[in-house]
């Protein structure tokens, strides 16, 4: 990557992304299998990567078309049904998700903070 807002100066800067070996637990496949569906199966056409103001205006999670995002109420409610399937009780519905990857993180071994400070 050697443009964007967050790299004025040119330098090359890399990605990665991670996936789960456990097909059904990846996020990345999840997401892989969303968009092949609603590029190649749902009829909506392929975004034109060539310019940022020809896809900036795409959304991930589309409302009615690719142009207009997903309600947040819309958003809310598959949430609060998800919680409810799994059994998972909380009043942070849409800020569940940030709060435990850095708890699942910390559980995994992540690094950071000192380890002689109180947790929180």
């Amino acid at each position: 990557m050697d443009q964007g807002k967050t790299n004025q100066f040119g330098k090359r800067e890399y990605a990665a992304c991670i996936r789960n070996r456990e097909v059904i637990a990846c996020p990345v496949g999840a997401l892989a299998f969303y968009l092949f569906y609603r590029w190649h199966r749902g009829g909506e056409h392929f975004p034109d990567f060539t310019s940022r103001r020809h896809w900036y205006d795409t959304y991930l999670l589309k409302g009615k078309d690719g142009h207009h995002e997903i309600a947040y109420e819309t958003q809310l409610d598959w949430a609060r049904r998800a919680f409810a399937s799994a059994g998972v009780v909380t009043t942070k519905i849409t800020h569940v998700p940030r709060a435990q990857g850095a708890r699942e993180a910390e559980t995994r071994g992540a690094g950071g903070r000192d380890p002689g400070r109180d947790r929180i």
